[in-house]
């Protein structure tokens, strides 16, 4: 759903004209299914053919990982605790710092000061170069196929997506 709601937003801002940016504040969600993970590439692939920057703001602030006295231990040892909840903070975030790095945004994490993040959200890129490649060679199924992306060059900042899902194959229906 959260996804559907994010391309639909993406679609009316697409017949805007020049650059626009969608900014995410979100303390983020899970996207553990193959499903999900190929809603996620199409909001980048929708959002770089829009020309629509996705800047995001984890909502959460600054977090720890370790255990503490309000868990609920239930048998795993404090490094059990925190190696869970580092893993699961890693996952939640996946969401808010992809389609930013997939469209030359920026991903703000790990910070209390809102007033400072809003404003380096709200600055754009100031050189975005969308890269295209051909996909008639990969195979259609529904598979994750990670991209690298290197410049030869010093001094510059290479802000990339990590890969793509290719979709699965349409089945014939007879």
């Amino acid at each position: 759903m959260t996804f559907a709601s994010i391309g639909a937003v993406l679609h009316a801002m697409a017949t805007l004209p020049g650059q626009s940016t969608l900014i995410l504040i979100s303390p983020g969600f899970l996207t553990i299914t193959p499903e999900a993970r190929n809603a996620e590439s199409h909001i980048i692939d929708l959002a770089a053919a829009a020309n629509i920057t996705v800047s995001a703001l984890d909502a959460r602030g600054v977090y720890v990982t370790e255990a503490n006295v309000t868990d609920d231990a239930r048998g795993r040892s404090p490094l059990e605790i925190g190696e869970l909840r580092n893993s699961s903070m890693k996952l939640t975030e996946g969401v808010m710092s992809e389609p930013a790095d997939g469209t030359g945004g920026t991903y703000i994490n790990h910070s209390i000061d809102l007033d400072a993040g809003f404003k380096r959200l709200t600055e754009a890129p100031e050189c975005v170069y969308l890269l295209e490649l051909p996909l008639g060679n990969v195979k259609a199924n529904g598979s994750f196929h990670r991209l690298k992306v290197a410049v030869d060059r010093d001094g510059l900042q290479l802000q990339t997506r990590r890969g793509y899902f290719a979709p699965n194959a349409a089945k014939d229906k007879k």
